[in-house]
């Protein structure tokens, strides 16, 4: 009909004779029009949404319903199909899900910042206390290592929330809960505190 030809973009004659091929976007996997054409052939309605392709190459979505049309013996001779454009309302979708993803990934990453900054600061506070006490002439070996210690450890900190995130950017389960010294969790921020 006229509408199809004015949405899809093709002239009468160049649809008449066609298949669905002509519209066909790539977007729906071959599944999906196997289920179509398996209900419609079984003499039931289908109904769903078609993301089609116009003779210009964009790709314009529809609401679509198919009716197969039997004879008085049951056998499907023809089909019917019902649809309405629905591509504003799929932009508007894509639209809200994307700014959805945004705004879910801004907040993540001040999350992330937060995490690495913590560590990070301590390690450029004892690589600077290290630098004065070398400088000084103060630096004893035992101080040395008890410097060293904590740059590893929090080293290994940063690696642990980089493995996380790596474990949950593949949709996997999440490190577990580990139990935290209380001493130690002062320690950090009695060191922090002192190296500003």
């Amino acid at each position: 009909n006229d509408k199809f030809c004015k949405i899809s973009g093709y002239a009468r004659h160049e649809l008449i004779g066609q298949t669905h091929s002509i519209v066909n976007s790539g977007h729906h996997s071959k599944e999906f029009f196997k289920d179509m054409w398996t209900t419609i052939s079984s003499n039931r309605i289908w109904e769903g949404e078609l993301c089609n392709k116009a003779k210009d190459g964009t790709f314009y979505w529809v609401h679509s319903t198919i009716v197969p049309m039997a004879d008085v013996a049951g056998r499907v001779e023809q089909y019917g199909a019902i649809r309405h454009d629905i591509t504003q309302r799929k932009i508007a979708e894509q639209t809200s899900i994307q700014s959805a993803r945004l705004a879910s990934l801004g907040e993540m990453s001040g999350g992330i910042a937060h995490e690495i900054n913590n560590p990070v600061g301590i390690i450029q506070g004892k690589a600077s206390q290290l630098l004065k006490l070398m400088r000084s002439g103060k630096f004893t070996s035992e101080k040395g290592i008890e410097q060293l210690e904590k740059v590893v450890s929090e080293t290994e900190r940063i690696a642990k929330i980089i493995r996380g995130l790596r474990t949950l950017s593949r949709n996997g389960d999440k490190d577990p809960f580990m139990p935290v010294q209380i001493k130690n969790l002062f320690s950090d921020v009695m060191d922090l505190c002192a190296e500003r």
